[in-house]
């Protein structure tokens, strides 16, 4: 999913480190979740099953080991960053943090004049209804306050960077790297995977920085729209594409960290850290080939698509002309 946001899939939500495609307020598809909360979702999801799947296997009454102590706080610490991290992503969980009581009433009455998100829980993708021209006259100051007020309050065409998901990822890196096993093959394979977890955390903060510095400008409306397009393509930052390696390699090295595989390493001479990292960097590439060939294959189809009906359209126009 992070190399494939690098690509710049899933632009139209906002998913590609740009804006998304505002739509009509009366579409069902205004709005859509953002990546950042289906990440913090996941880990969610993640950390809240694995807290009672870790006594799988023991009996009852069995007294709590040091692994099984590391393994539920780390699965308490996923599932608490996530539901943090599902609030951060919600516009009206951040209202509510800011506080209305300090908003003026007249910044209130201008707010109405833009459509609320359809969910508490999706992304904010709005459209601002410019004045009447009797109301552009007499405040046309106050009107370009209140839309100032109004975007840096509920953000409306700027990203929110969540560097929440990648804490918790770092975290678990750090703690994967010291963790105690039986024997130091597994202590090394343990700490590979951390250390490539941690990497891609240090990417992610370093793209949630650089976004708050100097983050995704929308494009400027036209004077004859009735509506701020706020819309601005893939901007791959190069970041995340280092730090989708680190994730992939990770996860692969995680795979590998398993106890039937660093037993048959060790049985068979291959204990070997340097070849377990190189397997997981080459699967990941392979893996990263066949994503960008998908995406590649499905984004000519649709472009291919978009020409068909539009060359029926004009077809169809011309004929009804004749």
């Amino acid at each position: 999913m992070t190399f494939a946001r690098y690509l710049g899939a899933w632009s139209r939500w906002g998913w590609a480190w740009n804006t998304p495609i505002p739509t009509r307020s009366d579409s069902s598809n205004q709005a859509v979740w953002s990546a950042s909360f289906v990440e913090s979702l996941i880990i969610f999801l993640y950390g809240f099953t694995q807290q009672f799947m870790e006594r799988f296997g023991k009996h009852a009454g069995d007294p709590y080991s040091a692994k099984d102590i590391e393994h539920i706080s780390i699965a308490v610490m996923f599932w608490g960053g996530g539901l943090v991290g599902m609030a951060v992503e919600s516009p009206t969980l951040r209202g509510w943090l800011m506080g209305d009581g300090s908003i003026d009433m007249e910044v209130e009455e201008e707010e109405k004049r833009v459509h609320p998100p359809t969910s508490p829980i999706k992304s904010n993708v709005h459209h601002y209804i410019p004045p009447s021209p009797q109301q552009s006259n007499s405040s046309t100051d106050f009107g370009t306050k209140a839309l100032s007020s109004s975007s840096s309050s509920n953000d409306t065409g700027k990203k929110v960077s969540n560097p929440l998901p990648a804490f918790v990822i770092g975290v678990t890196g750090i703690a994967m790297s010291a963790h105690h096993q039986t024997y130091a093959f597994q202590v090394q394979i343990h700490a590979l995977w951390g250390y490539l977890l941690l990497g891609f955390a240090i990417c992610r903060c370093l793209t949630c920085f650089f976004e708050w510095v100097k983050p995704v400008s929308p494009s400027s409306p036209s004077p004859a729209s009735s509506t701020v397009v706020i819309y601005t393509p893939p901007t791959h930052p190069p970041s995340e594409l280092i730090g989708s390696v680190f994730l992939g390699a990770g996860g692969i090295a995680f795979i590998c960290s398993d106890e039937q595989i660093t037993f048959w390493a060790m049985r068979t001479h291959k204990d070997d850290v340097m070849m377990f990292l190189n397997l997981a960097i080459a699967f990941t590439c392979v893996a990263y080939v066949w994503t960008t060939i998908v995406l590649i294959v499905a984004g000519r189809t649709a472009r291919n698509k978009h020409m068909d009906m539009n060359g029926r359209r004009g077809s169809s126009n011309a004929a009804m002309g004749l």
